[in-house]
């Protein structure tokens, strides 16, 4: 955080301090924000903006990464790419992966068009060991709006006070004392599903967001 102050990251503040919401799962508000809910946006305009000022950092784009390098030990080397000249290889002493996700690879999903999973699978053809595989993180909360593509309905909303209400009658909450974790509320959507008492197609459960008060 001092960091990113540093370098004019402009988080929200109030009387001089960093304003904090919760998230699902928190007992305190720790959770920092930037214009509303454009954090990401900003923080990332603030690290490009030190990478292309830093002289050490060359910065290569609109090159498409096709696979890893290995040698005869199987130690990574490099990486062969394109771009609009054509096959390159990039060879170097030490490569970091850091391609996003994969939630491409499900129908239903938040994640942006370029989280498909192409860096995992150039892990595993180079011999890398995967592991948690399992632990595909989903967000319980979507905006659904047919045609168009899933839109995270963001945890700090419910850190503001608005609660979870069953679409069929706005009386019934699904929460209401305590902000609870990603998996405490997809599990409870689950078991509502699986005991009949929520159906709407396609295959999905709508709700309505109201405030506390």
């Amino acid at each position: 955080m001092k960091q990113l102050l540093g370098w004019g990251t402009e988080f929200d503040q109030i009387d001089g301090h960093i304003a904090t919401t919760l998230e699902g799962g928190h007992t305190h508000a720790r959770v920092a924000h930037a214009h509303g809910d454009e954090t990401g946006r900003i923080i990332a305009e603030v690290l490009i903006r030190e990478i292309r000022e830093n002289p050490k950092i060359k910065i290569i784009e609109n090159f498409y990464v096709i696979d890893l390098l290995t040698n005869d030990d199987n130690e990574c080397i490099g990486i062969i790419g394109q771009d609009n000249r054509g096959r390159q290889i990039i060879w170097s002493a030490n490569t970091i992966l850091a391609t996003g996700g994969a939630g491409q690879l499900y129908r239903e999903t938040t994640n942006p068009e370029v989280a498909t999973g192409d860096g995992i699978a150039m892990a595993y053809r180079a011999g890398a060991v995967l592991q948690d595989l399992e632990f595909m993180q989903f967000h319980p909360t979507t905006l659904y709006i047919a045609g168009a593509s899933r839109a995270l309905i963001t945890e700090t909303l419910r850190g503001e006070g608005a609660v979870l209400f069953r679409r069929s009658t706005l009386r019934q909450r699904i929460f209401c004392k305590k902000i609870p974790a990603y998996f405490r509320v997809v599990r409870k959507f689950r078991h509502r599903r699986q005991q009949g008492l929520d159906s709407c197609p396609p295959k999905c459960t709508l709700y309505d967001w109201r405030r506390k008060d």
